[in-house]
């Protein structure tokens, strides 16, 4: 039991530092850069989805950061022991996974789709011969907004999600 323990701690922190730091970096540096390039913008974000893989490299690392903090949530907890939840750490240590799961949720549920649909805009605008309609343009503007919003809340969530990490022990 003990090395699926560090396994898993080892995946959790990993992927938690994966997952925070690429929404962190978007977030508070890249996503305002890109949004004051107008059109320009989009093309480097389109791109830069292209050439890494960004969703899908976020979501395999979300899902297996909550995955394995479950399973650590549970072995700490012996089990979800009501005792234990309702301690200060393990207040400490609620708060900051359930504020992972809701980041989560907006990820997977905002953006994971609002990308996709950008990326199919992206293609009919390709195919169409390269000048996007004034519809499509109001539609891509729309959902670059919302993800926008969604991946500041993402970030703060995380934020709030590290610092509890960070301190539950202390608690």
């Amino acid at each position: 039991m003990e090395y699926l323990i560090v396994l898993m701690r080892l995946l959790h922190i990993l992927s938690g530092v994966l997952w925070a730091g690429a929404v962190f970096t978007l977030s508070f540096f890249l996503l305002p850069a890109i949004n004051a390039l107008g059109a320009s913008g989009g093309k480097m974000m389109q791109q830069f989805v292209k050439t890494n893989n960004y969703p899908l490299v976020m979501s395999l690392a979300a899902t297996t950061n909550i995955l394995s903090g479950i399973f650590l949530y549970w072995h700490l907890s012996y089990g979800f022991m009501s005792d234990w939840i309702l301690s200060n750490y393990g207040v400490c240590l609620t708060a900051g996974g359930l504020s992972a799961i809701v980041a989560f949720v907006i990820g997977i549920s905002v953006n994971l789709p609002g990308g996709k649909r950008m990326q199919q805009i992206a293609k009919e605008i390709e195919v169409s011969g390269g000048t996007p309609t004034g519809v499509q343009i109001k539609e891509m503007t729309a959902i670059k907004n919302r993800m926008t919003l969604s991946t500041n809340y993402i970030a703060y969530l995380l934020l709030f999600t590290v610092a509890t990490m960070a301190i539950a022990r202390y608690s």
